[in-house]
């Protein structure tokens, strides 16, 4: 049985000698040069999205191409594809469904500005006088 790590996320030795012979030793977003130590092996598409480590999603960029490409592109697509994974499943998130956030517009309970919550319900009013 294969380990976690060897099918995971990890490039195999013969991806990562192929793509630093494709990449002519220069980040291949900003062409900058890199050296050992100064780069990443990095997927193309997020591994969490296509669990596809091979040659095809494999790219070699420089350590700040890859923070800018995960923190701003790779981490909130995979935050959206479990978002709309989970709605699929009926899975909904905080303030929407059946369970609102409280004292929120689709709440039953209204917090008035001095501060003491109460259900917004007709029996809370007052009669009206005919």
């Amino acid at each position: 049985m294969p380990k976690a790590s060897d099918t995971r996320r990890n490039f195999s030795a013969a991806v990562k000698r192929a793509a630093w012979q494709h990449c002519n030793g220069r980040c291949q977003d900003c062409t900058a040069p890199v050296a050992a130590g100064s780069f990443i092996y990095d997927h193309i598409v997020p591994w969490e999205l296509t669990r596809n480590s091979s040659l095809a999603n494999c790219q070699v960029l420089c350590l700040t191409c890859d923070d800018d490409k995960t923190y701003g592109r790779d981490i909130p697509m995979i935050a959206e594809a479990d978002r709309k994974a989970d709605f699929h499943l009926g899975i909904t998130g905080p303030g929407r469904g059946r369970c609102p956030i409280p004292c929120g517009r689709s709440s039953r309970w209204s917090k008035p500005i001095g501060g003491c919550r109460t259900a917004a319900t007709a029996a809370n009013r007052l009669p009206a006088t005919t």
